[in-house]
């Protein structure tokens, strides 16, 4: 008996249960609490026989000593430290706002 009625206690806590939706209108329904916030476009480039991506955190470049790094990326301004040639240890990125982002290796 007190399992049946912990039973349906658990299954009536559900959201949205018993009056659930069709689901050709739950396929539209947008959700009422988003888990996630949509993320840019990552841009994705070879330098040195390697992928690398551009990351959406930003680098705090400061006074670092860089130069233009050989890159397949079209429309994308990529820059190593000085003295670093490929492969490439560290790259970064200057976005079109201005601002310095971190670039990683995928491969």
């Amino acid at each position: 008996m007190v399992l049946a009625a912990g039973a349906a206690l658990l299954l009536g806590a559900c959201n949205g249960w018993p009056g659930t939706l069709p689901y050709e209108q739950a396929l539209t329904k947008p959700e009422h609490y988003p888990g996630y916030a949509p993320s840019p476009q990552l841009v994705e480039f070879y330098a040195g026989h390697h992928r690398f991506m551009v990351l959406p955190a930003r680098a705090d470049m400061r006074s670092a000593r860089t130069r233009p790094a050989q890159t397949d990326a079209a429309g994308v301004n990529v820059f190593s430290l000085e003295g670093d040639e490929p492969p490439y240890a560290t790259l970064f990125a200057r976005g079109g706002d201005g601002r310095v982002y971190a670039v990683a290796p995928i491969d």
